[in-house]
C-alpha cells in the first residue's frame, strides 16, 4: 500500500494555518454555542415554561423554529469569529455586505424591517467603517478582544435574568419607565458595563504587567457551565410544571366573525367589553365629542359602576361565568373550574339562544375545550402554520428584553403588546373570517372591516347572545380609541336599525375593568334595554357592579334569575342595592417568569358613590 505522506502533511499544514490552536478554537465554539443557546433556546423557553398560557401554542410548536434559529446563529457566530481571527479587512467587508443583502431581501420579499429598514442599512455601513478601523488598530488582537467582551456580555446577561429583573412590568404595548435614567437604572447600567469589561480589563492588566493571560480555558469552561445550568433549569422546570395543552394540539378551531352580523327577529342580547374602559374615559369622550349622545340611541351611561378586579384576568372569566377566582389556583385550573360550572350562558342555550363569544384566549378561557360545547361561533381550521415573518422578531424581542439592562428593555419590549403570541402562528383558514385568538387593536380593526364588508341578516332561527371583547381603550391614545369605537358602534347599530332589530335588542357596552391601579376605580357601563330610545342619559347615582351581570343577562332574556341575585334592571326599578365588593389581587408579571398564579391582597366594600374613595372600606387584607 502506497501513501502520499507529503500530500497528507501538506493538508495538515493548511488546516493548521486556517484553524486556531485547540483552546482558542474551543473558546470560539463554546462562546458561540452559549450565546446562541441563551438567546434562542433558554430564554424563550424559560419564559414559556413559566407563562405557557401567554404563548397559546405549546413547546412542540415553539421548539423546531427556535432550534433552527439557534443552529443558524451558532454557525454564523463561528464564521464571524473566524473572520475576525483572519484579520483580513476584505473578509469582514464582504460578510457585512452579505448581511445588508439579506436585510434587503427580507425587507422586500417577506416585508420584514419595514419601519427600521433604512436604519439597518445605515448600521451595516457604520459597521463596515468600524470593522476597517478596528482591524487597523487591533490587528491580530481582534479575536481576543471580541471573545473577552462576548464572555462578559454572556455572564452579565445571565446575572440579569437570574437576579436583576425584579422591577419588570407587564407587556402593554407602551413605554415603561425602563428608559428613564433613574438611580436604580443607572446602577444597573454601571453593573453591566463593569461585568462586561472585566475580562477585557484583566487581559489589559496582564498585558501591562507583561504577563500572559491564558483566558481560553477559563472562558470555555465557564460559558459551558452557564449553558449546563440553563439546560438543567429548563429540564427541571419542564418536568415539574403541568403544562397546558398547546393550541396546535387542540384540533385547531377558530372564532368566526360570521355570526356577528346575524340577528334574531325576536330577541338579541349584544354585549361589548371594552378593555380598560374607565368611567373617566367615557366622560372625556362625551365632553370632546357631544355627537356621541345621539349615536348611542336609547342608552343610559351609569357612572357608579365597578368591576370585580383591576385587570382582565380574572375579570373577563368572572363576568362571563360568575365564578370568582380563589387563591391557590393556577390560571389553567381556574379556567377549567370556572367554565365547568353551569352558568347563565348554559341557561341561555337551554332556552333557545345561540351563543357567540368573541373573547381572548390568554385572559379568559385558556383552551378551546373549556368553551367548545358552550358557543356556536367556532369554525374548523386545517391546522396551524409557523408565522415566519413574526416568529423570529417576537422570540428575539422577548429574549433580549429579559436579558438586557433596564435602560434597553423598552428597545425590545415596548413594541410588543399582550397579543404578542398572535405573531407565532397563522391559522390555516379564511383569514377574513377569523378573530385572532388574543384580542388587540388589530382584532378591533378586523371586526370593523368585517361588518363593513359583509351584509347584515336577521333570519336566525335562534335568539342571539353575542359578547365581544374589544381592545379599544387599552392604549395610550385611549380617547382617540374610544372615539373610533363609538363610530364603529354607530355603524353597527345603524345596520341593526335598517334590519329592524335594534328596537328588540338589549345592548350593553362596558369594560372588563377600569384604568386606575388604586382606589377608587370605576368601570364604564352603558345599557340600552329592548324598546328604549332617545338621546343618551347619564346616571350618576344607581349602584352597579359586574357581580350583577349574569342575572341581568337572564332578565334581558325574560328568564328567571333569582338564583343569581339582583339584576341591573331590578336596581333600576327600585330594589335596594347590596354592598358591592372589589378584590385586589397581586399582579402577575410575564417578563419575570413568575408562576401563573395570583393571590388576594385586599377586599373592599363599597357603598354609595364608587367614584368617592371615602366609600371604599377595606374589609379583608392579606400581607403576604
Amino acid at each position: 500500500m502506497i501513501t502520499n505522506k507529503k500530500g497528507g502533511a501538506a493538508v495538515q499544514g493548511r488546516l493548521r494555518s486556517i484553524l486556531p490552536p485547540k483552546w482558542e478554537l474551543a473558546s470560539i465554539i463554546s462562546i458561540s454555542f452559549s450565546i446562541s443557546f441563551m438567546v434562542f433556546i433558554y430564554s424563550p423557553l424559560d419564559i414559556y415554561l413559566h407563562n405557557p398560557t401567554g404563548f397559546v401554542v405549546g413547546w412542540r410548536f415553539l421548539l423546531p423554529p427556535l432550534a433552527i434559529m439557534f443552529l443558524t446563529a451558532f454557525c454564523a457566530l463561528i464564521v464571524i469569529l473566524m473572520i475576525l481571527r483572519s484579520n483580513i479587512i476584505i473578509h469582514g467587508v464582504i460578510l457585512l455586505l452579505m448581511c445588508g443583502a439579506v436585510i434587503v431581501y427580507l425587507r422586500y420579499a417577506l416585508q420584514w424591517f419595514t419601519g427600521v429598514f433604512v436604519y439597518l442599512l445605515v448600521a451595516v455601513f457604520l459597521a463596515i467603517i468600524v470593522w476597517i478601523v478596528l482591524t487597523k488598530v487591533l490587528k491580530e488582537k481582534m479575536l481576543t478582544v471580541a471573545l473577552l467582551v462576548m464572555w462578559g456580555l454572556l455572564v452579565v446577561s445571565y446575572v440579569q435574568i437570574l437576579f436583576l429583573n425584579g422591577r419588570m412590568t407587564n407587556i402593554t404595548g407602551a413605554l415603561a419607565e425602563y428608559g428613564i435614567l433613574s438611580f436604580d437604572n443607572f446602577l444597573n447600567l454601571l453593573l453591566w458595563i463593569a461585568i462586561t469589561l472585566t475580562p477585557l480589563c484583566l487581559w489589559i492588566l496582564f498585558k501591562v504587567k507583561k504577563k500572559e493571560f491564558k483566558y481560553e480555558k477559563a472562558l470555555t469552561f465557564s460559558v459551558l457551565i452557564i449553558s449546563a445550568m440553563q439546560i438543567a433549569g429548563l429540564v427541571s422546570t419542564a418536568v415539574s410544571t403541568d403544562l397546558p395543552k398547546g393550541y396546535e394540539e387542540d384540533n385547531p378551531v377558530y372564532i368566526s366573525y360570521e355570526s356577528v352580523v346575524d340577528f334574531s327577529p325576536d330577541n338579541n342580547i349584544i354585549v361589548f367589553f371594552l378593555d380598560r374602559f374607565d368611567v373617566e374615559y367615557m366622560r372625556e369622550a362625551l365632553e370632546t365629542r357631544p355627537q356621541i349622545y345621539d349615536q348611542l340611541d336609547g342608552f343610559t351611561f351609569y357612572e357608579n359602576n365597578i368591576s370585580c378586579f383591576y385587570d382582565t384576568f380574572p375579570s373577563m372569566t368572572t363576568v362571563l361565568t360568575q365564578h370568582l377566582y380563589r387563591d391557590g389556583l393556577t390560571f389553567t385550573e381556574y379556567w377549567d373550574e370556572a367554565w365547568a360550572q353551569h352558568s347563565y350562558i348554559d341557561t341561555l342555550r337551554e332556552n333557545g339562544f345561540a351563543i357567540n363569544l368573541y373573547i381572548d384566549i390568554t385572559s379568559t378561557y385558556g383552551n378551546f375545550e373549556n368553551i367548545r360545547e358552550k358557543v356556536d361561533n367556532l369554525g374548523e381550521a386545517e391546522g396551524l402554520i409557523v408565522n415566519k415573518k413574526g416568529f423570529l422578531g417576537t422570540a428575539v424581542r422577548l429574549s433580549l428584553g429579559r436579558s438586557s439592562p433596564y435602560i434597553l428593555k423598552n428597545t425590545w419590549l415596548s413594541i410588543l403588546t399582550p397579543a404578542f403570541s398572535n405573531e407565532f402562528y397563522i391559522i390555516d383558514a379564511d383569514p377574513h373570517m377569523i378573530q385572532p385568538l388574543v384580542v388587540s387593536d388589530y382584532s378591533d380593526w378586523l371586526f370593523y372591516d368585517y361588518i363593513r364588508d359583509n351584509g347584515f341578516t336577521a333570519d336566525s332561527e335562534k335568539k342571539i347572545f353575542t359578547a365581544m371583547h374589544l381592545n379599544c381603550a387599552h392604549t395610550e391614545r385611549y380617547l382617540d380609541a374610544v372615539h373610533v369605537c363609538m363610530d364603529m358602534f354607530d355603524y353597527y347599530f345603524s345596520a341593526m336599525k335598517e334590519l329592524g332589530v335594534y328596537d328588540n335588542s338589549t345592548i350593553i357596552i362596558t369594560g372588563d375593568h377600569g384604568a386606575r391601579w388604586d382606589t377608587p376605580v370605576t368601570t364604564g357601563i352603558l345599557i340600552k334595554p329592548a324598546g328604549a330610545a332617545g338621546r343618551l342619559i347619564i346616571d350618576s347615582e344607581t349602584e352597579f357592579s359586574h357581580s350583577y351581570f349574569g342575572a341581568s343577562i337572564l332578565a334581558a332574556a325574560n328568564l328567571r334569575h333569582d338564583g343569581l341575585g339582583l339584576s341591573y334592571f331590578d336596581i333600576i326599578d327600585g330594589a335596594p342595592p347590596p354592598a358591592r365588593h372589589f378584590y385586589v389581587f397581586s399582579n402577575w408579571w410575564l417578563e419575570r417568569g413568575g408562576s401563573e398564579m395570583i393571590a388576594l391582597d385586599m377586599t373592599y366594600e363599597i357603598t354609595g358613590d364608587a367614584n368617592d374613595g371615602e366609600n371604599w372600606t377595606p374589609v379583608l387584607h392579606y400581607s403576604g
